[in-house]
């Protein structure tokens, strides 16, 4: 976009330089530009328009660099034909001599271990040279460094020969067809090796560990994430850790499912099946017979009833374990009606975590899904209108952006990684496996219009003017009315783009394949079919990366299958004993189905004590973790959705300028200066994304809050001038050896109890915009001084580090809403 943008302001309507990009020109000495070979036509023009508006050549250089063995971005329009047309005609320029490079070939490969580099070479030099009607010549690597003396062989062919379906049949079970059967993917060996490498992946960690710059890392590589989709799934079922790259969706985690069932049962008890996946949650995990006891009964009286009055009315139906769960979850879902009253403002994030916290939910999950929830709490907390925004399309549109968070026990340096061959492009890792080579690439979206852009032969270009400027054609094709036929134009249009896509597959293998330091690995499936003489015969693969392939590997895949065959005839058994197996199969077969047990379902234990598992914002004793613990916690979370974060900056920042006002004025001119700064409110609200008409209402509460501050004896002494009185305070401290940075809403010098003027003691007053509709404000304080007790002292170990241990320190509360100070000595 800024290239199309760029483009039109580079040139004038004559084809001239235009003024700015001469001005722009002049201050350019050198050009750098990288990944060359990812340049689109719109990029290179853009660098093309620069350089013909260099006033003079002398002195300015331009350097490209690049490999067009790794251009792999065609579906962004990167164009692998420019690299070559540069290096050979250099930088084609209107109504001058074209720029030409001094063209330096860099063959050392300083990554890939020699025997591998021979390798790739071999394998890569029949793929390049297929005949395809154009592309990208191969040039061969050379190995430039040691061998570390290894004898085992560095490259792999894994191969399992699979039946290919009849026409008609259902895909499944044939992994040679389409990239939605890459779950058949022959994983139990992919597994095994990976497991083989793991000691060499521990090692590196603890050489790490002692401070060696040690890595071992493994990369499985697949061309689609349908591909690696299996593959993670098999490395959880093995226990081993993987970091997977912008692999899994967060929304597809089976904690995120869990953690919004609870959501939506909170907000609406008639939600039936969100309770119920409360109820199967791990937290709890009752039984299906529990299930049924609890909804099964069909009198119109509880059918209509809210699950929690259900479960509350039900539950010594329940078995043992699970009235002892169903108990749990009841106390926990009362305790959030409480915390919802005690906290109005919370965001739906903090609230929702508390009462998943109380549900025993920490000691559910592992450190990967505790890191995906810490995202989906921070995704709920960030919803603009909180609650409402929960069964509503903005909270689908916040989680299709957001994928699973890698699990913490594999580092990217030492351990396992799922990526795409894409994602891969310019890393590198000790081994390397490529997956599902047989999975097809997929079929284009037909479109209404087929376009392409080329390249065209020196000299045969048109300009706006008839000359010959332009070295790039754009040809449109449309597609047809239905029913007529599709048309030389686009078929022609359609053949060459896929001719381009073909070989684009070419570089996006070679681009996995040399991302190999020590040992390459690819698997695949081919597929064979039955003929009518009864023998099995290879078949010949299409639209894949082992079509791709192929030219390099169908002699070693042939002999392999030609093994495989014989193998097969050499266990081929009597038909009697076929027709045994087979019966015995069958009866084996209806055996297990008859016999399956039981769902498994994960659950806490029935003895399960949350108050021994778990701390939530009511609990004091979050303060025994220390000051800087505390600090980063109640840092790395934020109160409140958009809406009433917004109304919380507004009510500071009135705050802030009514002080600021009382240091040369009154309180009756200062109210009246004060409600001038509404329409300055507002727009600093709609700045940050709120609705002029919203932003307008919040203003007015926010000015309400702040004068009504200005009324009362307790915000007067807040705001009035002290002796090194400051607002928005910013410092900066080492707390239990961590610099840490705190701002202070209001910090000054006065007495030792609210009201006195006269003292040594450090006042630090934070501000909280809670409600004043709380049902018994003399009982929400003291609890709310828990909550954020830990806060305020994190403000006084910074202080203290700043005037001496010594300091007299008091802390405050203000709720401008209730007109209320609560206060105590730190």
């Amino acid at each position: 976009e800024v290239a199309q943008i760029s483009l039109g302001v580079l040139q004038s309507e004559d084809g001239q330089p235009s003024d700015a990009a001469i001005a722009l020109a002049d201050g350019i000495r050198h050009l750098l530009v990288d990944e060359f070979q990812d340049t689109s036509r719109r990029q290179h023009e853009l660098l093309r328009r620069l350089v013909a508006a260099w006033p003079e050549r002398e002195g300015r250089t331009c350097f490209v660099v690049g490999d067009p063995m790794q251009s792999i971005y065609f579906f962004r329009d990167a164009d692998a034909e420019l690299f070559p047309r540069v290096r050979d005609l250099g930088l084609e320029i209107a109504d001058s001599e074209p720029l030409r490079f001094d063209f330096v070939a860099l063959q050392a490969n300083f990554r890939t271990a020699p025997g591998l580099v021979d390798q790739t070479n071999r394998l890569f030099q029949p793929i390049f040279a297929a005949p395809d009607g154009g592309g990208i010549a191969f040039s061969a690597a050379q190995a430039a460094r040691a061998d570390a003396g290894r004898t085992d062989r560095r490259f792999a062919l894994h191969l399992e020969f699979v039946l290919q379906p009849s026409r008609g049949e259902n895909a499944e079970g044939t992994a040679s067809i389409g990239t939605e059967t890459a779950a058949h993917l022959p994983l139990a060996e992919l597994i095994d090796l990976i497991r083989d490498h793991l000691p060499r992946v521990e090692q590196a960690r603890q050489a790490s560990q002692r401070g060696e710059d040690a890595k071992y890392r493994i990369a499985v590589l697949g061309r689609t994430r349908n591909v690696l989709a299996p593959v993670a799934q098999a490395l959880h079922e093995a226990a081993i850790p993987f970091r997977a790259v912008d692999l899994e969706k967060l929304a597809d985690r089976p904690e995120i499912v869990d953690a919004l069932s609870l959501a939506r049962a909170l907000l609406n008890p008639e939600d039936r099946v969100a309770w119920l996946g409360v109820l199967r949650a791990p937290w709890c995990g009752l039984a299906l017979d529990d299930l049924h006891r609890l909804v099964s009964d069909d009198s119109e009286s509880l059918r209509e009833q809210p699950v929690p009055d259900l479960l509350a009315d039900r539950l010594s139906f329940l078995s043992a374990e699970g009235r002892s769960a169903a108990q749990r979850v009841l106390r926990a879902t009362t305790s959030a009606r409480d915390l919802r009253k005690t906290l109005p403002n919370a965001s739906l994030g903090t609230w929702l975590e508390q009462v998943w916290l109380r549900l025993g939910g920490a000691d559910c999950v592992d450190s990967t899904a505790r890191a995906n929830l810490d995202l989906l709490w921070s995704c709920l907390d960030k919803l603009p209108h909180g609650e409402q925004d929960l069964l509503g399309p903005a909270l689908s549109s916040a989680l299709e952006k957001l994928t699973a968070q890698p699990d913490p026990a594999a580092s990217s340096e030492c351990g396992v990684q799922l990526m795409t061959i894409h994602k891969a492009k310019g890393l590198e890792f000790e081994v390397v496996i490529v997956p599902g080579l047989e999975a097809r690439c997929g079929k284009p979206a037909r479109s209404l219009l087929s376009w392409l852009e080329r390249g065209v032969a020196p000299g045969e270009g048109a300009g706006p003017a008839g000359d010959a400027d332009e070295i790039t054609e754009f040809l449109i094709a449309p597609v047809q009315s239905k029913g007529a036929d599709r048309g030389s134009a686009k078929k022609w249009v359609d053949e060459v783009r896929r001719r381009r896509e073909a070989q684009e597959e070419r570089r996006i293998l070679y681009v996995a394949a040399t991302r190999a330091r020590e040992e390459l690995h690819l698997f695949a499936r081919p597929a064979y079919k039955i003929g009518e003489d009864g023998e099995p015969t290879l078949c010949e693969p299409a639209n894949s990366l082992l079509a791709t392939a192929w030219p390099a590997l169908e002699g070693q895949v042939r002999a392999r299958f030609d093994e495989w065959k014989e193998e097969q005839q050499a266990r081929k058994a009597e038909p009697s004993e076929l027709e045994s197996i087979a019966a015995v199969a069958e009866d084996n077969a209806l055996s297990m189905q008859l016999s399956l047990p039981s769902t498994v379902i994960r659950r806490l234990p029935p003895d399960y004590a949350i108050a021994q598992n778990a701390r939530w914002a009511f609990d004091s004793s979050q303060r025994d973790l220390g000051v800087a613990a505390s600090l980063s916690r109640l840092y790395q979370r934020h109160e409140g959705g958009l809406i009433s974060r917004a109304l919380g900056r507004a009510v500071h920042a009135l705050l802030q300028e009514l002080a600021r006002l009382r240091v040369t004025q009154e309180w009756d001119p200062a109210r009246s200066a004060l409600a001038q700064c509404k329409p300055r409110v507002g727009a600093e609200l709609r700045a940050v994304g709120v609705g002029p008409t919203q932003a307008d209402q919040i203003a007015g509460e926010a000015l309400e809050l702040a004068l009504k501050a200005a009324n009362d004896p307790s915000g007067q002494w807040i705001l009035s001038p002290h002796a090194e009185a400051a607002s928005e305070a910013c410092w900066t401290g080492a707390i239990d050896g961590a610099l840490r940075s705190v701002r202070v809403d209001r910090v000054f010098r006065a007495g030792f109890t609210p009201h006195s003027e006269e003292g040594d003691c450090w006042w630090i007053i934070d501000y909280k915009t809670a409600h004043d509709d709380l049902p018994d404000p003399s009982k929400a304080i003291p609890r709310l001084r828990e909550l954020f007790a830990a806060q305020l002292e994190a403000y006084a170990a910074v202080l203290r580090n700043l005037h001496g241990k010594d300091a007299s320190i008091r802390a405050g509360l203000y709720y401008p809403r209730m007109a209320l100070l609560d206060w105590w000595d730190i």
